[in-house]
């Protein structure tokens, strides 16, 4: 039994995680960046469908959003999708648990608050050196 909730555990991250990309699919597409790839997982690609990919080491457990930016944004922009990733995960949280009540709805909100802890601490991953969301928005208003 507990090999199997620890399976259920992993597969309900790549779950959120997937959720929290698309987030930022949706508000790139609605400020009118391009989308490039989104990317599961470290270095190189191991496979890949259309703009979807899975890299390598796909059990380090991050994601990715490729964003061309067409046109010049503007801060609030920008801050909204470096954000909705969090944004989209918690309206899908809200959801789910006005709607269901078991072990399911448990992993997913371990899943959740965790995701949601990392992306917005200010900080750049040690895997790939990437920002978090937070931090992108932090920049965004330091730097101008």
């Amino acid at each position: 039994m507990e090999i199997e909730i620890n399976f259920q555990l992993v597969i309900m991250w790549y779950v959120v995680l997937l959720i929290h990309e698309l987030g930022h699919v949706i508000a790139n597409k609605l400020i009118g960046a391009e989308l490039v790839y989104v990317s599961i997982g470290y270095g190189p690609e191991l496979w890949s469908f259309k703009k979807f990919r899975i890299n390598k080491y796909f059990f380090v457990a991050i994601g990715y959003t490729s964003i061309i930016y067409r046109k010049i944004n503007s801060k609030l922009e920008l801050s909204f999708a470096f954000l909705n990733g969090i944004l989209f995960s918690t309206v899908i949280w809200l959801i789910i648990n006005l709607f269901w009540d078991n072990s399911f709805v448990q992993e997913f909100n371990f899943c959740f608050y965790l995701l949601s802890f990392t992306a917005l601490l200010p900080i750049n991953y040690p895997i790939g050196g990437n920002p978090s969301d937070f931090k992108q928005v932090l920049d965004l208003y330091r730097k101008g």
